[in-house]
């Protein structure tokens, strides 16, 4: 199994901050399966020169952004083309799930400056652990024996830090079906990364009550979501968190 993580941030309006970090794990044959998907969408939506131009990606924040959705209020009965390339894929995502082994977990953070990843390299933040922990049960019920390769969008400096305190704790609390060498992807070319994007933007759109990013998106996202039992529990992928100081956490019932 497969996991690819991103993130995205968005600005609330009594000042805080929301921080989500996505993931998407999919079998290993899926690969290649997305990646021309998102081949053939953009193909269809932006031409052939477009599609093979690897310098450029799929991005939420471009899609589905605030310059789009007016095109969209002033079009009425024709969605713009952005909005087409992001319905296209969660709405296939949503509808191939099966066949791809396709499940999303998302740590949805709020405070005034959130934390996602470290704060040290001995020291991974809580949400990030459960979200990993959660990966590592979905891959065991899935298959006992297959393992969970962690890649990451590329964050300049800040990769040693996360890559030192990812392996430290699943080395430390024995998540023996999950790798602990992380990767580091180039978007551009990692087709998943790009999908997690697209979730964690509309995830984190949907945190600070933008009302646009409730249908189809967040709808769309959400069927995506992995839930299982563990320990005779249910357990969804989606948790949101409040930072109450500077490494702890309160689940958060509400948005």
């Amino acid at each position: 199994m497969w996991c690819f993580i991103d993130e995205s941030w968005a600005e609330r309006k009594d000042g805080g901050r929301v921080g989500v970090i996505f993931a998407v794990t999919v079998a290993g044959s899926a690969i290649p399966v997305v990646d021309h998907k998102l081949y053939a969408t953009r193909r269809q939506w932006y031409g052939a020169e477009h599609a093979k131009d690897a310098t450029r990606e799929l991005k939420g924040s471009e899609l589905l952004s605030n310059s789009c959705f007016r095109l969209a209020a002033r079009l009425k009965r024709e969605a713009p083309r952005n909005h087409c390339v992001a319905r296209e894929i969660l709405s296939w995502c949503g509808k191939e799930r099966e066949r791809l082994s396709l499940n999303a977990f998302a740590a949805i953070v709020f405070g005034t400056d959130p934390k996602l990843d470290c704060l040290t390299p001995r020291l991974l933040e809580l949400p990030f652990r459960e979200l990993l922990f959660d990966v590592s049960e979905c891959c065991r019920a899935a298959n006992r024996r297959d393992h969970v390769t962690l890649v990451m969008d590329q964050r300049g400096r800040a990769q040693e830090g996360i890559a030192i305190s990812v392996h430290n704790f699943v080395a430390g609390v024995g998540l023996d079906n999950v790798i602990p060498y992380t990767y580091f992807a180039v978007s551009n070319v990692a087709p998943l990364v790009q999908v997690a994007d697209i979730c964690a933007y509309v995830t984190a759109r949907r945190a600070v009550g933008d009302a646009r990013f409730l249908q189809p998106w967040w709808a769309d996202v959400m069927r995506l979501q992995w839930s299982g039992r563990v320990e005779g529990k249910l357990r969804h992928g989606f948790r949101r968190y409040d930072q109450v100081g500077r490494s702890q956490f309160r689940l958060r019932p509400q948005w």
